[in-house]
């Protein structure tokens, strides 16, 4: 199993950028250390067998986002960095880029996770 979470880094930063970003309907409410959700986990009978960082490219959009206001959709630096995020997901240069990236400022967190048996079904 895989369970992504933003980091706190980058979650600090939109934060910062625009109080918004914490309040809007679907997104984060809350900012979670690693050994908190490793420890949620294996409360749940998870084993976290190992972690990675994801969504480096991501990180950029959502700044841009919380400058220009979270909920503007109006033609410019928002739209143009989703477009470039449409591509860029489908080139292998830039998934080569952001594997790099991911260890700079990555937006996700991933922590690998193994079911132990407990003797119950």
């Amino acid at each position: 199993m895989a369970v992504t979470i933003p980091t706190a880094p980058t979650e600090h930063v939109y934060l910062r950028l625009c109080n918004e970003y914490f309040e809007s309907p679907g997104g984060h409410i809350r900012i979670f250390r690693p050994r908190e959700l490793a420890r949620a986990m294996g409360r749940v009978g998870l084993r976290v067998d190992g972690t990675s960082f994801a969504h480096a490219l991501h990180s950029p959009y959502w700044a841009i986002r919380c400058l220009v206001g979270l909920h503007n959709e109006h033609p410019g630096p928002t739209r143009a960095y989703r477009r470039f995020l449409l591509h860029a997901s489908q080139s292998p240069v830039w998934q080569r880029v952001e594997r790099v990236l991911d260890y700079v400022w990555p937006k996700s967190l991933v922590l690998y996770g193994t079911r132990v048996a407990t003797g119950r079904p």
